[in-house]
């Protein structure tokens, strides 16, 4: 996601609490030996470890979406067995986006915030807040992640119990009515970025299509580089920005 205002004004506005930030999630899961304070964490070894040492280690990094603000992979691990964020917040998170906490988690793109977990350390002197993952949304896709992401559309939780007595359901959309539905969400969350680098580019047709071309394919995907959607696009935005023509990097 790229920004289009003026620093001083935004430099006036407090930071958003609890900011959302997108991304793909790898998560790990493996056996290790159960630490004493101060002891490095090693993994467990079948016939060397007594087996009440043992313990599992969890690990879930998120790559954040491109343009998002942060660039660098974001990780959590905790021990299964301590009490603490994983069994009091991550791992309710997830249950509460509808998901077991398995291996089909690994790859989905995701919503997170970073939320204070009780603990705070000490680094270069400096007393600081700890904090763990909160998963505000699961999907299948980065498409669909992105849709609900620009929409602010997250934070709902479901609850995947099957109700015996339930009313009947309507049938579901054909296969092919779905994935109409689908691709028309993709279209407007492509057609959401583009609008944002139209404004970002000041309507300049070739810094859209170099950006295009290097960083956003998915974008491409829907509205080729000098498409004729594009070039509208553009002239509209100097049609209606006269006086702004300075390219922003």
């Amino acid at each position: 996601m790229m920004f289009n205002s003026d620093l001083f004004e935004e430099a006036t506005v407090p930071a958003a609490d609890n900011l959302v930030i997108p991304g793909t999630i790898s998560v790990e899961v493996v056996a290790i030996r159960t630490p004493r304070k101060g002891e490095t964490i090693l993994p467990f070894v079948e016939g060397l470890d007594s087996p009440r040492d043992r313990a599992i280690q969890v690990k879930i990094t998120l790559f954040p979406s491109e343009g998002c603000g942060f660039s660098q992979p974001i990780s959590r691990s905790w021990i299964s067995s301590f009490k603490g964020a994983w069994h009091g917040i991550t791992l309710p998170s997830i249950l509460a986006r509808g998901y077991k906490f398995d291996a089909g988690l690994d790859g989905k793109a995701a919503l997170i915030r970073l939320v204070p977990d009780g603990r705070s350390y000490v680094k270069d002197g400096v007393t600081k807040e700890g904090s763990t993952i909160q998963f505000v949304g699961i999907f299948d896709t980065e498409d669909e992640m992105l849709v609900h992401y620009l929409a602010a559309d997250y934070d709902v939780e479901v609850t995947p119990v099957a109700q015996p007595d339930a009313a009947p359901q309507p049938a579901a959309p054909a296969p092919a009515a779905a994935a109409d539905a689908d691709e028309a969400k993709r279209r407007a969350t492509a057609l959401s970025y583009l609008k944002v680098l139209v404004s970002n580019a000041k309507g300049d047709v070739e810094t859209i299509t170099r950006k295009l071309m290097t960083s956003y394919s998915f974008v491409a995907k829907f509205y080729a580089p000098g498409s004729e959607e594009i070039v509208n696009l553009c002239e509209e935005w100097r049609a209606a920005n006269p006086d702004d023509t300075q390219v922003q990097a």
